[in-house]
């Protein structure tokens, strides 16, 4: 779980931006669903090596990722990696109990898969959506879905 804290967080009146870092837990073979998303996007380079960070930006005003950073362990030759909304997840995902802003989906290909080390991912909350739900921004949570549980 990934909490939103000061100044990570910048209003601009209409949206909140988060900055978070990931820490990687490499995490055994991820499920795929067949469902498709309503918003996604693939980024693919040649290759990435270890002194290099490597970042996609997502320009979809649907999805509220917008930018992925992210380090490898190893050099990686042809690595995807695909972020995209979701509607829902899978059956055998167990549901969050709090509320929800976006479900999202991010995979990889093998070459990346188990590789990356350090992650920092920017994503977008309306104000609107705080408000109506009755959230403060610092209840921001970002879960992972990892081995059978959100974590």
């Amino acid at each position: 779980m990934i909490n939103c804290q000061e100044p990570s967080c910048q209003n601009t009146n209409k949206l909140y931006t988060f900055n978070i870092t990931i820490i990687s837990q490499h995490s055994s073979k991820e499920e795929t669903s067949k469902e498709s998303t309503s918003d996604e996007q693939t980024s693919t380079w040649d290759s990435i090596p270890v002194d290099w960070t490597a970042n996609t930006i997502i320009d979809s005003e649907n999805v509220a990722v917008k930018r992925f950073d992210f380090d490898v362990i190893k050099e990686v030759f042809n690595p995807h990696l695909r972020i995209g909304k979701v509607e829902s997840f899978p059956i055998s995902v167990s549901k969050v109990k709090d509320k929800i802003y976006q479900k999202l989906r991010i995979t990889t290909n093998e070459p990346l898969q188990d590789k990356i080390e350090l992650a920092e991912m920017t994503f977008e909350v309306e104000v609107s959506w705080l408000e109506d739900n009755n959230l403060e921004k610092e209840y921001i949570s970002m879960y992972r879905f990892v081995d059978s549980e959100w974590t």
